[in-house]
């Protein structure tokens, strides 16, 4: 049984058009040599990282598999050929975090979080957040070494926008509380901030690199007492695509 609560295309073409964009600039960059050192080097940045939220109820586990996907697309108001330059951007940021609660409102209408009864069998409980975002970045490099490759090192502020929001449930069907097996995405996640602020670093050499990334603003708002501060971090590998 499932209960289709929300359409999702809005999302799908975003990406798309994300693509297409790409798909353009590489295009017209490999026509001209010029655009290509404009376009092909350090311009489009893919990170996959290990995500944890911090500061949240110790009734709540959350799994060892949440992550945090991330892509950034950059254009620079420096030089990019220098030692010291400045970039900034646009990116697209999904987080999934696995656990056993749900985002819920208490008796005085105020979101909160409510963890999983016990009597609930469940194979997946997913709360997927993405937001786009607007980077600015100061990078640091070393001079081409005999291999013609150098060390980056990049810090970076982030500024983000909730786009959507939603649950992934497969288990029990806690609708009718029954052990009827059910498939559902909700998206009436109440309480989840708007607007997201982080502080980065990078570290490259050549196109790989690691990254650490801390969520400075809290991950909800205008909720209970017990989760107005949590926030997050996320660490893990970053590869410059083009």
């Amino acid at each position: 049984m499932c209960f289709p609560v929300f359409n999702f295309y809005h999302m799908r073409k975003i990406f798309i058009v994300l693509i297409l964009f790409f798909s353009v600039s590489i295009l017209f960059a490999q026509q001209d040599t010029s655009l290509s050192k404009k376009f092909l080097n350090e311009d489009l940045v893919l990170d996959v990282n290990y995500y944890k939220w911090l500061n949240y109820p110790q009734s709540i586990t959350l799994k060892n598999n949440c992550s945090e996907i991330n892509v950034t697309a950059y254009f620079f108001l420096t030089g990019k050929e220098k030692n010291i330059t400045v970039a900034m951007g646009g990116n697209i940021d999904a987080v999934n975090i696995y656990g056993n609660f749900f985002i819920t409102k208490d008796s005085a209408e105020i979101p909160t979080l409510t963890t999983i009864p016990d009597s609930l069998n469940y194979s997946k409980n997913k709360l997927t957040v993405a937001y786009i975002g607007m980077p600015l970045e100061i990078r640091f490099k070393t001079n081409n070494n005999i291999r013609k490759k150098n060390f980056k090192f990049t810090i970076g502020a982030n500024i983000g926008y909730n786009l959507t929001a939603y649950r992934k449930y497969i288990g029990d069907n806690f609708f009718e509380d029954s052990q009827e097996k059910i498939k559902v995405k909700l998206y009436d996640m109440p309480g989840i901030s708007k607007v997201t602020g982080s502080l980065y670093v990078k570290m490259f050499y050549d196109k790989f690199g690691l990254n650490f990334r801390y969520n400075f603003t809290p991950f909800f708002n205008g909720v209970t007492d017990d989760i107005v501060k949590v926030n997050s971090f996320s660490a893990g590998l970053s590869v410059i695509i083009f």
